[in-house]
């Protein structure tokens, strides 16, 4: 496995919004997101998700009233074997890498009017 990187910029339009996929599908692990404010207005909200065939839009990551630039580590509860529902992580445990299978999509709001950042996905494939 090798560590990739996916970067995207993002222009806000006159609302302060912005919708955009990154340019090629991307099949792994996600290691971290790297965001960078860039001249972006303070408190902006960033998604991340990706259509999954099988399942639909999933969320790979959130963050509400972004202020600076910034790495973060998501990571999601794991299911039990017996009860593929059950969640067995808590709080500080049992938690594992997102898995990205497809082109990921970007949802900036509040970021002012046309304003420029970006978010870096580190991947392992």
């Amino acid at each position: 496995m090798k560590l990739r990187e996916y970067s995207l910029t993002q222009t806000s339009d006159d609302s302060g919004d912005s919708v955009d996929v990154f340019a090629e599908p991307i099949f792994g692990v996600l290691e971290a997101v790297a965001i960078v404010d860039g001249d972006l207005a303070d408190n902006f909200d960033i998604t991340l998700t990706y259509v999954n065939s099988g399942i639909g839009t999933i969320t790979l990551f959130a963050k509400a009233n972004s202020t600076a630039d910034a790495m973060f580590y998501p990571r999601e509860l794991v299911n039990a074997t017996a009860d593929g529902a059950a969640l067995t992580g808590t709080a500080g445990g049992d938690r594992t890498k997102p898995v990205i299978a497809g082109y990921v999509t970007s949802t900036l709001a509040d970021g002012g009017d046309t304003k420029t950042g970006s978010v870096i996905l580190y991947v392992w494939e």
